[in-house]
C-alpha cells in the first residue's frame, strides 16, 4: 500500500492519496499521522477505492476506531466461525447515519467500500506488529 508520513493533512494531499490509490495494485493509499511504527498511538488517513479488497481479519493486540470523512463503507463483524453477526453502514460525517465505529481486539471484521472511493481515519494503538494481524485459514 502506498504510504505517506505527515503530521497534518490538507485537502490537496487527500487528492494526491486518491491518485496514489488509483495507481496502486491494492487500490488503497494511506497517510500516517504518527511518526513511526513504534509509537503508541497510530492515526492513519486512508483512501480506498471501491475495488479495493480488504480481507476478513482481526488484530490480537489492538482495538481500531474508524471515522468516515467521505464516501460510504460497510463494516462487517463476524463471530468465531466467521458467520456475519452484524453489518453496519458508515456514512461520511455530516450525512444521515453513523460515521464512526469501534472494533474490539480479536474481533473478526472486514471493510467494503460502497462508494467509488472512501476517505476515512483509522485510529489504533501502537506499536505496529504485522504478526498480530490474523487472517482466516
Amino acid at each position: 500500500m502506498e504510504l505517506i508520513r505527515e503530521n497534518q493533512i490538507s485537502s490537496s494531499q487527500v487528492a494526491d492519496l486518491l491518485k496514489l490509490a488509483q495507481n496502486s495494485p491494492i487500490k488503497r493509499a494511506r497517510a500516517c499521522l504518527h511518526g513511526s511504527d513504534s509509537e503508541l498511538l497510530h492515526v492513519m488517513l486512508i483512501v480506498a477505492l471501491k475495488e479495493s479488497d480488504i480481507p476478513i481479519h482481526r488484530h490480537g493486540n489492538r482495538d481500531e476506531y474508524y471515522v468516515v470523512l467521505d464516501g460510504k463503507l460497510e463494516l462487517s463483524l463476524y463471530d468465531e466461525v466467521l458467520s456475519v453477526k452484524e453489518e453496519k453502514s458508515l456514512n461520511p460525517y455530516g450525512s444521515p447515519g453513523v460515521f464512526t465505529n469501534f472494533v474490539r481486539t480479536n474481533e473478526w471484521h472486514q471493510i467494503k467500500i460502497l462508494s467509488e472511493f472512501a476517505v476515512f481515519l483509522e485510529i489504533t494503538q501502537g506499536p505496529f506488529r504485522r504478526e498480530a494481524t490474523d487472517f482466516p485459514t
